[in-house]
């Protein structure tokens, strides 16, 4: 489900048209984030420090209008909920892709993460998913602390899914360090908004009580 919005009213209109016109729209920002108090929780609780960090980013990305932004049919459709698509390392050293689903809570989410994990596991090959641009496109690279990422497109311009990449979370100074790498279509998202996705995320690893328990 989902709305249209009223282009010719709306308040950045003309950042909108100024970037569409744009050959490569897309932006980067990285940074990272204190996760050692979602790790520590974790540990705790025998819970997927994983499936916390994607139950943060699907939150984080409801929480902001923009991420939930799309381009389709000359307009912008808003998603009134967005899940999250991501890459998942198999047995046999190959990736997958795993659709994570939209849960009202941390405990549903694992339960239906789990079962979808299995799912894909168990067929061949990536089988992507076909259906609504809901999925946010996510990946994860738990070997490399990495400074900045880019993702592979199809390069059509009418790709405007948010591409949000987490890194290797390493302990430092008493807590522990993960980058968070974000791709963001310039007309539907700006610096304002990676900051409030940025800001929500890091209250839910800081404080993962909050959202997890």
């Amino acid at each position: 489900m989902g709305h249209f919005i009223d282009l010719d009213g709306w308040s950045r209109k003309a950042i909108y048209d100024f970037f569409m016109a744009f050959e490569d729209p897309w932006f980067n920002l990285t940074a990272e984030v204190e996760a050692g108090p979602t790790k520590a929780w974790c540990k705790e609780h025998g819970a997927s420090f994983s499936l916390a960090c994607w139950y943060a980013v699907l939150h984080a990305s409801n929480e902001v209008e923009a991420f939930r932004m799309r381009l389709r049919d000359g307009g912008v459709w808003v998603h009134d909920r967005v899940r999250v698509g991501a890459t998942a390392l198999k047995p046999n050293q190959t990736f997958t892709y795993v659709y994570y689903p939209d849960a009202p809570t941390f405990a549903e989410f694992v339960e239906l993460a789990r079962a979808e994990q299995q799912l894909r596991f168990a067929a061949e090959g990536l089988e992507p998913d076909s259906g609504d641009d809901d999925l946010l496109h996510c990946t994860v690279v738990p070997w490399v602390r990495f400074t900045g990422i880019k993702h592979a497109r199809f390069g059509s311009k009418s790709d405007s899914v948010p591409k949000i990449a987490l890194g290797r979370a390493v302990p430092e100074g008493g807590g522990v360090r993960m980058p968070v790498s974000i791709e963001g279509h310039h007309a539907l998202i700006d610096g304002v908004h990676a900051g409030a996705f940025f800001r929500s995320l890091e209250a839910t690893l800081a404080n993962p009580e909050t959202l997890l328990s």
